[in-house]
């Protein structure tokens, strides 16, 4: 299949994450064909006569010959040169090539633009055949038409071992039961008491997981000398998906933002909110810098692209930040996030394509393949992976001293140790309920251009009032649940 774009050719590429506008795909979406898809039928385990993944799972390689996997991306295309070099090495004759986006980000500070075009070309037919997920509005029920569904794949496959994988995830991120599509990688947050509050350590220790809105409870009744800030990078955008379940539901297509126990909300997050953003850099990870925070926070959140800093190893001398908890929704589901690191597989590809871009997942999956890329920032949906990625992680930094304070931080105990220990400690992470934070179309929730972002920067900025903003939220809510048919 061939494509047609105005975006800059590389022949490697990965993604990051981009978040689009609604309006510049509504025509894509309103023009979307039938599903085109055939049930599976299966006659036991492991074997399917379902022919649309069939050619996927059992392909005829000698058909890769000459074929190219074309894969539309946003960011860092060097992060994948090594493993598509590695796959095209093993398999001559097939090209890789990454259609890069960045230069729209450049020039429009968005992807919209880029999503438009892909959507061109899916209308048309064509596009490229695996799509960063982020380039296009995988929730928004419209575009499923012409995204292929991973689970048939992957349940269709003997060599699909879900053990392998943190399943969790993709159940997730799956919609109506349908995952369109795949994520390799994941994020959450975990919450880290200041030991110097007296009593803040011991009540977190009662908890398992914690919502945020206990979290918030904790800051307003627990008494401190002097008033100190909810967190370190709060902003109440990334507060609301902790909250999206109490005031929106598409499925069940009601919408209830403008209330009063919403206005008290944003104004309380508005209230413990640090507007200067200079603290940052490295302030964690150092001595004195985990004495400015506690000066200053109430609370320091966690993900996996700090575990090597950030309370998931065990130091001789304790931070001041401790008692690592995770962050969970109202029904105790850890709030995910799977952006950058997520493909949707091309409705409109041929058979041969299809089978191509299953293979060059798995690929790239498997950790023998991943030599040369840089570990870390997220956590992989794949298990052997996390190990993998670990065991770099920790033995390269442990080598690295301006990268590992170690004579600040020393570890408490070997290196093989902590490979164990952080590996454990982000299994248990990735075994938990998740809900995916995409759990909401980008008309409402992508920034720059979604309603709550913007509602909700312009009320952050004091141009809005707290109830105007949840009026005007509702509203516009109301509209686009409209234009999607959930009301």
């Amino acid at each position: 299949m061939k494509t047609k774009h105005g975006a800059k050719i590389l022949i490697f590429g990965v993604g990051a994450v981009a978040l689009i506008a609604f309006g510049v795909i509504v025509a894509f979406f309103a023009n979307a064909p039938e599903y085109r898809g055939i049930e599976t039928i299966a006659t036991e385990p492991g074997i399917t006569t379902d022919p649309y993944v069939e050619h996927i799972v059992n392909p005829d390689r000698s058909l890769f010959e000459g074929e190219t996997l074309t894969i539309a991306q946003t960011f860092f295309a060097s992060d994948m040169e090594p493993i598509a070099r590695r796959y095209m090495a093993e398999n001559p004759g097939v090209t890789v090539e990454v259609i890069e986006y960045f230069s729209y980000y450049l020039r429009d500070d968005h992807f919209g633009n880029a999503t438009a075009e892909i959507s061109t070309q899916l209308m048309s037919g064509g596009g490229p055949v695996l799509i960063s997920g982020d380039l296009l509005d995988y929730v928004d029920p419209r575009s499923h038409p012409f995204l292929a569904d991973w689970f048939r794949v992957m349940n269709a496959d003997p060599g699909f071992n879900e053990a392998d994988w943190f399943m969790n995830v993709f159940h997730a991120t799956a919609l109506d039961g349908r995952l369109y599509t795949f994520p390799t990688s994941f994020s959450y947050e975990a919450a880290t008491a200041n030991s110097e509050i007296p009593g803040l350590t011991e009540i977190m220790a009662g908890y398992d997981s914690i919502t945020m809105p206990e979290l918030l409870e904790l800051h307003r009744e627990i008494p401190t000398d002097e008033p100190l800030y909810f967190e370190m990078q709060t902003h109440i955008n990334r507060l609301m998906p902790y909250y999206f379940k109490d005031f929106v539901d598409l499925d069940a297509g009601w919408v209830d933002f403008d209330n009063e126990r919403f206005v008290e909300l944003i104004n309380y997050s508005k209230k413990i909110i640090e507007t200067d953003r200079l603290v940052w850099g490295n302030m964690p990870y150092s001595r004195n810098g985990q004495r400015k925070m506690s000066e200053t926070y109430f609370f320091h959140f966690a993900d996996p692209s700090n575990y090597f800093y950030t309370y998931f190893l065990e130091f001789e001398r304790s931070p001041i930040f401790t008692g690592l908890t995770p962050v969970v929704n109202s029904a105790g589901e850890l709030l995910i996030s799977i952006g950058g690191g997520n493909f949707i597989l091309n409705a409109n590809a041929s058979p041969v394509e299809q089978a191509l871009a299953w293979d060059f997942i798995k690929f790239m999956m498997n950790p023998d393949n991943r030599a040369e890329v840089i570990q870390g920032f997220r956590q992989p949906t794949n298990r052997e992976l996390l190990r993998f990625g670990i065991e770099t992680d920790i033995s390269t930094n442990m080598e690295i001293a301006h990268i590992f304070p170690n004579r600040e931080w020393p570890l408490a105990y070997t290196q093989e140790e902590a490979v164990d220990d952080v590996v454990a400690k982000m299994t248990a992470f990735g075994e938990m309920p998740m809900q995916n934070r995409r759990m909401l179309p980008n008309a409402i929730v992508g920034r720059p251009h979604g309603i709550i972002p913007v509602a909700l920067q312009l009320f952050q900025d004091g141009l809005v009032s707290a109830e105007d903003t949840a009026a005007n939220i509702q509203n516009q809510v109301e509209l686009v649940l409209m234009e999607l048919g959930a009301r």
